[in-house]
């Protein structure tokens, strides 16, 4: 055998074991075994509330089709500071995600957290909500424009989940755009509501999940809706801006990982809650809490936060100066 031949088959060889572990530190990448472990979803509010329901809801439906667990665990404080903050310094392997909302943009639009939603990489968006302006069932107010015609000869108070959350914030926007003003009452989740029933406040702007039970019972009447259209759970309440106020805001939830994690594995996350988004039993469960289905994928979602963030910032300037 030539020393040409020789050369030549070595040289093959060679190029082969390179190819070889070419490909197998392809196959071994970030994203190939994923997920080989379950996967934790962090709720940044209690047990039992709208959010956590829903996050153990999406999450289910979502460890079905990433065929792993997904592990939903409550951590809070600071209105979902505490959350955000271990999340964001998590390691980005794609094990530990958030249940991300609109508190995101509200808590970074307030100074509460260093950091802002380009701190993470954003899976998908699942569901939207609308926000509602509702007062006692037997007020004299019959539609938004009977509110906003009232607040210019006084200024009515107006409850909501606490000071700098997506509902302070539509509150201001709505006194804002209407040129009146609002005193703002801060409660908890769900808690301004039964103020609105006893007469102790006199309106109240809140998620539909927390007066659900009060208006299908006819205990409180619902003035304005903040989505750009009326939604199917109060199909005949008209819209903010079909009453000439033009605010359109929405609360969203989805799920959120830290910063530069890998795209597949990213991808892998987004096919698999977009696909437990598309269920019956999704679209069931949020026509049931008056949330929307809205299904938005990695790059459509970062869009829509960014865009909601520069939003929620001009608000905030807005409360900040009255």
């Amino acid at each position: 055998m030539s020393v040409s031949v020789i050369r030549l088959r070595r040289s093959l060889a060679a190029s082969l074991g390179v190819l070889v572990i070419a490909l197998l530190a392809f196959s071994c990448g970030p994203g190939a075994e994923y997920p080989s472990r379950p996967v934790e979803l962090i709720v940044p509010f209690g047990p039992g509330g709208a959010a956590d329901v829903a996050a153990r809801q999406i999450a289910e439906l979502a460890s079905e089709e990433l065929g792993e667990s997904i592990q939903v665990r409550n951590v809070t404080g600071g209105g979902g500071a505490v959350a955000y903050n271990e999340v964001v310094n998590a390691p980005n392997d794609g094990y530990t995600a958030i249940w991300s909302s609109a508190a995101l943009n509200t808590l970074a639009a307030a100074g509460n957290i260093d950091f802002n939603y380009e701190a993470f990489e954003h899976v998908a968006i699942v569901s939207t909500e609308t926000v509602t302006l509702a007062v006692a069932a037997d007020s004299e107010w019959e539609n938004l424009e009977d509110f906003i015609a009232d607040a210019r000869n006084r200024t009515p108070t107006v409850g909501n989940s606490g000071m700098g959350s997506t509902t302070h914030l539509t509150a201001v926007a709505l006194a804002e755009e209407a040129g009146v003003e609002f005193e703002h009452v801060p409660f908890g989740d769900g808690l301004a509501i039964a103020s609105v029933m006893g007469g102790e406040i006199d309106a109240s702007v809140q998620h539909p999940a927390e007066i659900m039970s009060q208006y299908e019972a006819g205990d409180i009447r619902i003035l304005a809706i903040t989505s750009p259209e009326r939604i199917e759970t109060f199909e005949d309440v008209p819209t903010a801006q079909e009453q000439g106020v033009d605010v359109v805001l929405e609360q969203w939830r989805g799920i959120s990982l830290p910063e530069g994690t890998d795209e597949e594995v990213i991808q892998r996350l987004e096919d698999a809650f977009t696909q437990a988004a598309e269920t019956d039993e999704w679209a069931e469960f949020t026509r049931n809490t008056g949330a929307d289905v809205r299904i938005m994928g990695s790059e459509e979602a970062t869009e829509f936060i960014a865009d909601m963030q520069q939003q929620i910032d001009e608000i905030a300037a807005a409360a900040e100066e009255n």
